[in-house]
C-alpha cells in the first residue's frame, strides 16, 4: 500500500512549496497513511479518500 501512494506524499510536499532534505515531511505523510490505514471502512469509501482527510 504505501509502495503504491509513494508518489501522493511527494506530490502533496512539492504542491505546498516544501523543502524536505532530510525526509522529516515524507516521515509524517507515512505516518498519515497508516493511520488512515488502520481506520479504513471499506463500507465509508475509498481509502484515498480517508488518507485526504487526515
Amino acid at each position: 500500500m504505501f509502495k503504491q501512494n509513494e508518489r501522493r506524499i511527494h506530490y502533496y510536499i512539492h504542491r505546498l512549496n516544501i523543502r524536505d532534505p532530510h525526509q522529516d515531511f515524507y516521515t509524517e505523510g507515512l505516518v498519515a497513511m497508516w493511520n488512515a490505514y488502520e481506520k479504513y471502512q471499506p463500507d465509508k469509501g475509498p481509502l484515498a479518500s480517508m488518507v485526504e482527510r487526515n
